[in-house]
């Protein structure tokens, strides 16, 4: 009996499998004759539309032909349409589809090789070609963050790590609980840069632009007009001040300047000049004439160096530094406290930046 059931279960498993063996070999493109024929047809309208430069047009085709029927030439011509759009990450992926692409048995064996061959090269010369931009998170667990790069999301794995992406500007969105980072990266073929998301304990920490190019504010103002004001104002403040002092040095430097000329021409023969007493009044004018216009002028000095200084240590002044920042996709976070103080013999700057 127990020699019975033991031949009985070793033919159910040979009948189990058989019948998955079957089931892995029936090929994916498996199509009546009439489908095969409609994509052969609108495989054929892709290539002469790619040739014919429509990559778009080019691309749609060769994309419907593909998904119906994953040979190793639609692949081909479908990854050529993509990297001509700039769409390099989807035209290696496609490479790679067509190069890993079964041989259709219905078809041409030889061209089927030739296409998968020739993906291999193709894709081989595209991969230096891919940008390359790596998103690093400060101020929140890269695990907890929600990461969005080009309107994909990325899995926390990958947050810090060099991700694919198409040439031109990326967006890059981060999200932690309520708090919320973006940031723009410009990137031609080939490049590589970082990105890095600082959330500070902000509700809504700044926008990075990179490149140069300004951000859009809520209310529709353009940012490279309101920022400039609102992250500048202590700059703009200080070369009010100093503006102040020059008005103050003008008039009582010319005021200081003109009371002593009068003094000196009081011993001139006909000068207005009465009496010694006159002469001193007018010598003591000029003093404190030009007494108010060294203040002023310290005034003035002090205003124009602090604003040169706020202007270029505040971010959006367009410093070497910042500009450096920007082009690299980082975040340059804003002067909490500044102390400016005059001292003898210069200028002094304190602050925590």
């Amino acid at each position: 009996m127990q020699g019975l059931m033991q031949i009985w279960w070793s033919r159910c498993l040979l009948a189990l499998v058989l019948a998955l063996g079957l089931s892995w070999g029936r090929p994916a493109w498996a199509v009546d004759e009439a489908t095969r024929a409609a994509v052969r047809d609108l495989g054929t309208e892709g290539v002469k539309a790619y040739q014919a430069g429509d990559y778009a047009a080019a691309r749609e085709k060769l994309d419907e032909a593909f998904s119906v029927l994953r040979t190793a030439p639609l692949g081909l011509w479908s990854a050529r349409a993509l990297e001509k759009l700039g769409l390099l990450v989807q035209a290696n992926e496609r490479y790679l589809a067509a190069e890993r692409a079964p041989i259709d048995a219905e078809g041409d064996p030889a061209a089927q090789q030739e296409a998968k061959a020739t993906a291999a090269q193709e894709r081989e010369a595209l991969l230096p070609r891919i940008p390359r931009l790596t998103v690093r998170i400060e101020g929140a667990d890269p695990a907890t963050v929600a990461l969005v790069v080009a309107g994909k999301d990325v899995p926390p794995a990958l947050v810090g790590k060099p991700l694919p992406v198409n040439p031109g500007k990326v967006e890059v969105t981060a999200r932690s609980g309520e708090a919320e980072a973006q940031a723009a990266a410009e990137l031609a073929e080939g490049e590589a840069k970082e990105v890095v998301l600082t959330f500070d304990g902000s509700a809504t920490p700044a926008a990075v632009a990179t490149e140069g190019e300004p951000t859009q504010p809520a209310d529709g103002a353009p940012a490279s007009e309101k920022g400039l004001v609102a992250r500048k104002w202590p700059a703009f403040v200080a070369g009010g001040v100093a503006v102040v002092g020059g008005v103050i040095w003008t008039i009582f430097g010319v005021q200081s300047i003109d009371a002593k000329g009068k003094a000196e021409a009081c011993g001139d023969t006909g000068s207005t000049c009465d009496t010694a007493a006159e002469e001193n009044q007018l010598r003591q004018q000029a003093w404190d004439a030009g007494n108010v216009a060294t203040v002023g002028m310290v005034v003035t000095g002090v205003g124009l160096a602090t604003a040169g200084v706020l202007w270029f240590t505040l971010p959006g002044g367009g410093s070497s530094k910042e500009s450096a920042g920007a082009s690299r996709g980082l975040h340059l976070g804003p002067i909490e406290r500044v102390q400016v103080g005059v001292r003898p013999g210069g200028l002094t700057l304190r602050g925590t930046f």
